[in-house]
């Protein structure tokens, strides 16, 4: 506590900056609060709520502005939802054109889906958004809790899933 004291003091009394930049910027972007599934446990908005390009183009373009004037600034993007991936190959694929585009050095790219609906095409996309990144899942092993709209086996959905993104090295 005397220490952090002693620090505002200091800023007080120099005329530094009271609130220090951060040297990393963890965003959170969710493209869409819609899910493929509908647990038990879960509210998710039922209106279609996605993102345009034109929203991410101008999120990156604040982003890169920002790590510019902040040098050894380092930007992590999550990628959330609802479920991420119901926004499919072709809008990853302008992610990735516009993060190519705008950055200078990459951001580190991560995803945290429930995988069910991952499959070659869109790893194939996600492999190159994700660059030294990842894909975050969960599991509940009850399929009392956890099910997919269109009907089919939440598990088996998602343990297909996470060999395809074990096997893409996600």
């Amino acid at each position: 506590c005397s220490r952090v004291v002693t620090s505002l003091h200091r800023m007080k009394n120099t005329g530094e900056n009271r609130y220090p930049m951060p040297t990393c910027i963890e965003v959170v972007i969710k493209p869409t609060l819609q899910c493929n599934g509908s647990c038990a446990y879960c509210n998710v908005a039922e209106k279609p709520l996605f993102a345009n390009l034109a929203m991410i183009d101008s999120v990156f373009h604040s982003l890169a502005n920002y790590v510019e004037k902040n040098p050894g600034c380092h930007v992590t993007v999550l990628w959330h939802g609802g479920e991420p991936m119901l926004m499919g190959a072709s809008f990853y694929k302008r992610v990735s054109e516009l993060n190519r585009k705008i950055f200078r050095d990459s951001p580190t790219h991560l995803m945290q889906s429930n995988l069910t609906l991952l499959n070659g095409g869109l790893a194939d996309v996600l492999s190159d958004l994700l660059n030294d990144g990842g894909i975050g899942t969960s599991l509940d092993p009850f399929e009392d809790y956890r099910q997919l709209k269109n009907g089919e086996s939440y598990l088996e959905r998602w343990y297909e899933g996470f060999e395809l993104a074990k096997s893409r090295g996600f």
